[in-house]
């Protein structure tokens, strides 16, 4: 197939997306067609990611390059079928998609739409993949394309690669995982597209449902309370877990929310009654940190965040401070599920 026969849409937004449209370019192929939902749905990942080196504003990028680029609530719509038969588009790439493709688009794409997907399939579909890597203690990190079907994550596995990872060892947080999958995401376009170039047939691996497993996307600002009887070493995980680019998991003050974003656990050997979860143990004016009583141990805070600024933590407390977080708000972070 000659290269101008090669038209791709790519659908949804994020560094991998970006990476792809670009090596479109670097490959002589024609400028593809990009569809993500509206900007306005993107506002708070473009303000939590703004400058960081694993992301990339596809809106920026389309805007700067003069590409095709139509904002649609759903990709399943009549007018982004209308748009793709106009232009021949013959081929399809997501990522970070937040529609579920439907029958009429997989099959307008002829076994030719795929998704890139941020773990070794068929293990950890869905979303918030990061965030549960640290909290499940994950030994590696995983990418994968895969041919897109109806169902979440579970179509034939084109291309994978993972890399091991010490998450608990080394402390790793999320800032740190995601470079890890964009480097992997890298490999696999590159290999992907050279593979379409050269009109190589692509090789389908059926995934192995035994092997399955499903979480679904987290958002901070529901999922991310502190259960302060969670033991030490959870309670730790979870704060990484939610931390940057995020907002940061919350706790609070009477009725101040807080926002934690780094903890440091500097003992492990004290045992506390539960009564004494979340109080503060102990202040220190001269470096502005607090140590605080938990489930096994008693870790250290340096820094608060209440209404969007910081301060050092010794600035937000007194002596009588109790972190808690309400048993409604608990339970809210725990069972339920926004699915946009």
């Amino acid at each position: 197939m000659e290269k101008n026969k090669f038209k791709f849409a790519l659908f949804g937004s994020g560094y991998s997306l970006v990476y792809f449209a670009k090596k479109l370019k670097e490959m002589g192929l024609a400028d593809p067609f990009i569809f993500t939902h509206p900007e306005v749905d993107y506002k708070q990942d473009n303000k939590n990611f703004k400058g960081k080196i694993f992301f990339s504003n596809i809106f920026k990028y389309s805007k700067e390059n003069k590409l095709s680029h139509f904002q649609i609530k759903d990709f399943n719509s009549s007018q982004v079928l209308k748009i793709l038969k106009k232009n021949k588009i013959n081929f399809g790439f997501s990522y970070a998609s937040r529609t579920i493709f439907n029958d009429r688009i997989i099959k307008y794409f002829k076994k030719n739409l795929f998704n890139l997907h941020p773990s070794f399939l068929p293990e950890n579909r869905g979303g918030g993949t990061y965030s549960w890597t640290i909290l499940n203690d994950y030994k590696y990190i995983g990418a994968t394309i895969h041919l897109v079907n109806k169902r979440i994550d579970e179509g034939n596995i084109i291309f994978q690669k993972k890399t091991k990872i010490n998450l608990h060892k080394k402390k790793v947080y999320l800032e740190k995982l995601m470079l890890e999958f964009n480097r992997l995401s890298e490999k696999l376009i590159d290999k992907f597209l050279f593979n379409i170039l050269i009109n190589k047939t692509l090789k389908y691996k059926k995934q192995k449902e035994n092997n399955s497993s499903y979480l679904p996307r987290l958002y901070t600002t529901l999922n991310g309370a502190i259960d302060w009887n969670l033991d030490i070493d959870n309670i730790e995980k979870f704060i990484r877990a939610f931390s940057n680019p995020y907002p940061g998991s919350f706790t609070f003050i009477k009725n101040k929310k807080v926002i934690i974003k780094t903890i440091k656990i500097v003992n492990r050997n004290s045992k506390f009654h539960p009564l004494c979860y979340g109080r503060v143990y102990s202040i220190n004016n001269e470096d502005g940190s607090i140590k605080v009583i938990c489930n096994g141990g008693i870790i250290k805070i340096k820094e608060l965040y209440v209404s969007n600024k910081k301060y050092n933590a010794s600035k937000v407390v007194n002596k009588l401070t109790i972190f808690h977080s309400p048993l409604d708000v608990i339970l809210d972070a725990k069972f339920k599920i926004l699915s946009t």
